[in-house]
């Protein structure tokens, strides 16, 4: 496993100085995390797309201050930043989906309540950036065992985490445990039902993972071939 010292110096030379910038933007925060993807890209040693960060104690209006890109989120439709030509995408930890999920339901939320509702082991797992603490629900345990495990109770939204299941395999190559199985045959038997539902798949891979399209489109709609 990679030390918090590791992984801190790893985002620092790859963030472009936005991993600095951050560290100062939002001084009453409470938790300022990289999440998901981009910590893996630096366990795994890959190239860093793009900045995904979740801050807790902010409220959307407190973005502001960021630099805007141009596009938004397609899957989420929610702005996209840009700092020294990094892409990063921004959220209020207690304004996320998962957070409505947790309030509607009694769930504890704040990191460790927002991880539990990742879709994905692989995901699971977050950086502190001031303090330098990792935060890991699954992720490691996942990389250990070269599995991409689906973990969540939320329902919905089950069209874009199959998008996500490929985007993993694509990045790591490893297996899909039966729970991610099981994931891709709801989709597939969803999308033989309403095939316009492709469009929320589509989303999530059109901007960045259009060489994926194809295998996806295969995989999850091999009789109707939308």
């Amino acid at each position: 496993m990679k030390s918090k010292e590791y992984i801190s110096s790893w985002l620092r030379k790859n963030t472009n100085e936005a991993y600095e910038y951050l560290q100062g933007a939002f001084p009453h925060a409470s938790g300022i995390y990289v999440q998901g993807g981009s910590v893996l890209a630096c366990l795994l040693d890959q190239k860093l797309n793009d900045l995904d960060v979740t801050i807790d104690g902010v409220m959307g209006d407190d973005l502001a201050i960021l630099p805007k890109a141009e596009q938004k989120n397609d899957v989420f439709d929610r702005s996209v930043y840009q700092y020294n030509g990094l892409h990063m995408d921004i959220w209020p930890l207690r304004e996320s989906r998962e957070a409505s999920f947790a309030r509607s339901n009694g769930l504890q939320m704040d990191i460790y309540g927002l991880l539990a509702l990742v879709p994905f082991n692989l995901d699971k797992i977050a950086f502190e950036i001031r303090k330098e603490e990792i935060v890991d629900a699954g992720c490691l345990q996942g990389i250990r065992e070269r599995t991409i495990v689906y973990d969540t109770p939320i329902e919905d939204g089950f069209y874009t985490h199959a998008a996500r299941a490929f985007l993993l395999q694509q990045k790591t190559g490893y297996e899909f445990a039966p729970s991610t199985i099981a994931l891709l045959e709801k989709a597939s038997r969803g999308l033989a039902k309403d095939p316009t539902k492709w469009v929320q798949v589509e989303n999530q891979l059109k901007a960045k993972h259009a060489d994926l399209l194809e295998r996806v489109r295969e995989e999850l709609m091999p009789v109707s071939g939308v």
